[in-house]
């Protein structure tokens, strides 16, 4: 169970990033090589608009600002 929330955290952090990197007028060509992911991995990343994290805490979606 620590080891599947140590996972969903890092994975909201990537995605925090990533975001961050975006709204910073970073090309999402270098924000995938910053990363090591794809193009496609990171415009998916950006798609993604969740509405609350698993805690029940609301989020903000990825792409609002």
């Amino acid at each position: 169970m620590a080891a599947q929330q140590a996972l969903q955290t890092a994975r909201r952090d990537l995605a925090a990033a990533i975001l961050a990197a975006r709204r910073a007028g970073e090309p999402v060509q270098r924000i995938a090589a910053r990363t090591g992911l794809d193009v496609v991995t990171v415009r998916n990343i950006l798609s993604v608009t969740p509405t609350q994290s698993p805690h029940g805490r609301p989020m903000v979606p990825l792409g609002c600002a």
